[in-house]
């Protein structure tokens, strides 16, 4: 019995030593195919080829060019014409004399019958870097003084905001002996005169604007508004000329 006993003993020590050489075998073999796998898998990727192009900005959008103007505002009165809209567009009619260098153009609304006067004013000179000469428009609605557009017929810059936050040109204004400083609001394509300006100019021999920049002629807008027909003009716009 005792070495039935040691015989069963030695050989359930035998499998189990083999038992675990096999378990060693086997985790030797797995680590020996894995760790290669794993260290492919490590491996950085290859720098980028100074052929291959540089991934793009996720925003494509680019500041505007110092050259470009920026877009007009958007005006916040989309119905009656107001200082800081664009005027609404004009029936073709051929413009008559105002007196002077002044023309008048008369249009009248569709649906609501208004009557609509434009003054026009074109300027002695081309500014700068232009063929064209610069203008002012006066737009009167139903006997009444709306507003007054300064074209430059050039590229203008804003300087500075206004009190509301609407870009701004600073400019020199002479209208015979009287000079004055203003900012008018820039809408991409025009200035927006103040009223007083207007009044002065109806009632003035000459009148100057003078824009950002150097005090060559080039740089100033010269007019001849002299001989403008004030009753013609004040029954349009009933608006009195400043002296």
């Amino acid at each position: 019995m005792v070495r039935q006993r040691q015989s069963v003993t030695g050989i359930f020590k035998k499998v189990t030593l083999m038992n675990a050489a096999n378990t060693l075998l086997t985790a030797g073999l797995f680590l020996g195919l894995v760790t290669p796998v794993l260290a492919q898998d490590q491996t950085p990727p290859p720098p980028p080829s100074q052929n291959q192009a540089a991934p793009q900005s996720q925003d494509q959008g680019y500041p505007p060019s110092q050259d470009q103007e920026p877009p007009p505002p958007p005006s916040r009165n989309q119905g009656r014409p107001g200082r800081n809209q664009a005027p609404p567009p004009e029936q073709k009619v051929a413009p008559i004399s105002a007196g002077g260098k002044w023309l008048e153009f008369d249009s009248k609304d569709p649906m609501t019958d208004v009557k609509r006067a434009r003054f026009q004013l074109e300027g002695d000179n081309p500014l700068r870097d232009s063929e064209r000469n610069p203008k002012i428009n006066i737009f009167c609605e139903s006997g009444n003084y709306v507003f007054g557009h300064f074209v430059p017929g050039v590229r203008v810059r804003p300087d500075h905001p206004s009190f509301w936050g609407r870009p701004q040109v600073e400019v020199r204004v002479r209208a015979d002996s009287n000079l004055d400083h203003h900012g008018w609001n820039w809408n991409g394509r025009f200035l927006d005169m103040d009223k007083d300006s207007v009044r002065r100019l109806t009632g003035a021999t000459a009148f100057k604007i003078q824009l950002p920049g150097p005090d060559s002629p080039d740089n100033i807008a010269t007019f001849s508004p002299a001989g403008l027909n004030l009753t013609q003009f004040e029954n349009a716009c009933h608006l009195k000329p400043k002296k």
